[in-house]
């Protein structure tokens, strides 16, 4: 039902002044109620009656008629001229009845309807022509037919004295409400056009298709003549975009997304933009859209975790260098002593840093002190292998030394064949081997 009654008083798309519409609305809804009310009401009195149609009910019928047509012109822009065509209806059917000489005093209280619909649709002007109309026919009919006096008018003649004035008040009163709403509303506009001139952001406004409206630009790289938002941003982007739009939409809350974008000129940019949704009434409208060009603060992130790349690749290469020492302790002879778990990676490193140490010391013996490592693996024991390979190509004897328990029993139990590696108990006990053979 309520849907039915906003399509029966919605006003025309072409009148866009908000006043306008709201008169043209008020219209709509007093002749969607009058029109058939004033029809039913007639044909009720014309059933009930049974009598001939004489010159008032022939004016009464006319109501009816031209409501329906000022209702129809309430829908159009031209929807002054139905308010003008309802003023003129109640006008004749109230007044013209009186040159005949049939004057209800009943119906003598409806000559202040007139006079309303003036003040609310017309201005001071066209009230008081109306009441000088009132009192122009009713001083007519007075001197056309002699049974009319002024004793018949007097209650008419008041309502109009007494309803003049009291319109014109309330018409001035509505007419200062507006003006300082109108002030009001050119304070807020020329704030919030001294906060979007100033703001440090591209602000684009744009209707629910994307077709921009008002663009405010800071980006000189950004051309919104006869363009949509879409056109703004890389195609690669629109997908996302279309989504989040319809995310803002129904969700009505902001969102916001970044572009990447490599220019003409070879520059690379990137944008942050923010969405909201705009309102008119509780109905979304429109979008706004808050582009930032935030190149400069990428560049110095990129810069940022180029430099935190380079510190922590500095500080694996230390942990590297501090995990795989190499000891010289004679002429010839170097120790690397081992502590904590060795994994595969660490194992290819020790490999690498004892061969490295080898050629840096030209070392005959190399000692492999892993006292303090507590467990290894097949992989770690592979490592191994390989590092006492190497070692023998390069002419260099490599002992271990350290072997705990625990990684003995591991060596046994994987099965690792450390027949040929030349082992000793302890570091003192190998660095007392390597130094008899030096």
């Amino acid at each position: 039902m309520a849907s039915i009654w906003k399509w029966l008083t919605r006003p025309s798309d072409l009148i866009q002044d908000p006043e306008h519409r709201r008169q043209a609305q008020l219209l709509a809804s007093i002749l969607a109620v009058l029109t058939p009310t004033a029809g039913l009401v007639i044909l009720y009195g014309i059933l009930s009656t049974r009598t001939a149609l004489d010159p008032s009910t022939l004016w009464a019928m006319a109501t009816p008629v031209a409501m329906a047509g000022a209702y129809i012109l309430s829908r159009t822009r031209y929807y002054r001229w139905g308010a003008g065509a309802l003023i003129a209806a109640f006008f004749a059917a109230l007044h013209l009845p009186m040159l005949s000489g049939d004057v209800s005093p009943n119906q003598l209280v409806y000559i202040i309807v007139p006079l309303l619909l003036s003040g609310i649709f017309f201005s001071a002007w066209v009230v008081l022509g109306v009441a000088v109309g009132s009192l122009g026919v009713m001083g007519l009919s007075m001197l056309f037919v002699p049974a009319l006096t002024f004793e018949t008018y007097r209650s008419a003649i008041l309502y109009i004295i007494v309803t003049v004035p009291v319109v014109i008040i309330f018409m001035r009163h509505r007419d200062l409400v507006e003006r300082d709403r109108q002030a009001v509303l050119k304070a807020s506009e020329a704030r919030w056009r001294s906060l979007v001139e100033s703001a440090p952001a591209t602000i684009v406004y744009t209707d629910l298709k994307g077709r921009v409206e008002f663009a405010r630009l800071t980006d000189v790289n950004l051309d919104v003549a006869g363009k949509t938002f879409f056109d703004l941003m890389p195609p690669e982007y629109h997908d996302q975009i279309k989504a989040m739009i319809e995310q803002v939409v129904k969700d009505r809350q902001l969102a916001g997304f970044e572009t990447e974008e490599t220019l003409p000129n070879g520059r690379r940019v990137w944008r942050s933009t923010l969405v909201g949704p705009i309102y008119q009434d509780v109905q979304v409208t429109g979008l706004i859209f808050l582009i930032t060009d935030v190149t400069a603060q990428k560049q110095v992130e990129q810069e940022r975790n180029r430099l935190q790349q380079e510190m922590i690749m500095a500080q694996q290469e230390a942990l590297r260098e501090l995990s795989t020492p190499i000891i010289p302790v004679a002429d010839g002879v170097i120790v690397m002593p081992l502590i904590g778990g060795i994994d595969t990676s660490r194992a290819r490193e020790v490999v690498r840093a004892l061969l490295a140490g080898i050629g840096t010391y030209r070392a005959q013996t190399a000692i492999l002190d892993i006292t303090g490592v507590p467990l290894i693996d097949s992989g770690v024991a592979d490592h191994l292998n390989k590092a006492v390979q190497a070692a023998r190509l390069k002419g260099t004897q490599l002992i271990i030394t350290g072997i705990s328990d625990a990684v003995a029993e591991t060596v046994v139990d994987l099965g690792i064949d450390w027949s040929q590696v030349d082992t000793m108990r302890d570091l003192h006990t190998g660095l007392q081997a390597a130094l008899r053979t030096r």
